[in-house]
């Protein structure tokens, strides 16, 4: 009987350790000692507009904290460590910018990120197309030269 009481006793232990371990597992990563973070929210909007824009890649150089903004152009950059940082701000139909931004320890950053169209300079690309007889031609793997009309007639 004590033997039962026992198991019990240690099985209600269980859940009690549960619960802690899932809160402080699930609590979200405690910061390394030392290292304090601010989020820094904010939104990106077209300067002509004032629309947000959405899919703008934000990115604090010598980081890897990244965010990418919601369809409102709204987004969040969790745990920017304290100090002065260039927040790169990337967009293919806006081009890619960089920003200036101080966080503090334990003081909310607010943004409002302007962006102007830009176009963008893109590599040029060569597209070439073939017909199914030329892939044939090609998968034989003999050499072929086509003769034209007017090269046989010179000939």
């Amino acid at each position: 009987m004590s033997v039962i009481r026992t198991s019990f006793a240690r099985f209600r232990a269980v859940p009690a350790a549960l619960g802690l371990w899932a809160a402080l597992s699930f609590g979200g990563p405690a910061p390394l000692h030392g290292q304090v973070g601010t989020d820094v929210t904010g939104v990106v909007i077209d300067a002509e507009t004032g629309v947000g824009i959405a899919d703008v890649i934000l990115r604090i150089q010598g980081t890897d904290v990244s965010a990418a903004s919601d369809q409102s152009g709204r987004f969040v950059l969790r745990s920017v460590p304290p100090g002065t940082w260039t927040l790169e701000v990337t967009h293919i139909r806006y081009g890619e910018r960089t920003h200036e931004i101080a966080v503090a320890a334990g003081i909310d950053v607010s943004l409002e990120v302007r962006l102007a169209e830009e176009a963008i300079e893109l590599e040029p690309m060569v597209v070439q197309g073939e017909t199914a007889i030329d892939r044939e031609r090609r998968a034989t793997g003999a050499s072929f030269h086509e003769v034209t009309r007017e090269e046989f007639d010179r000939a």
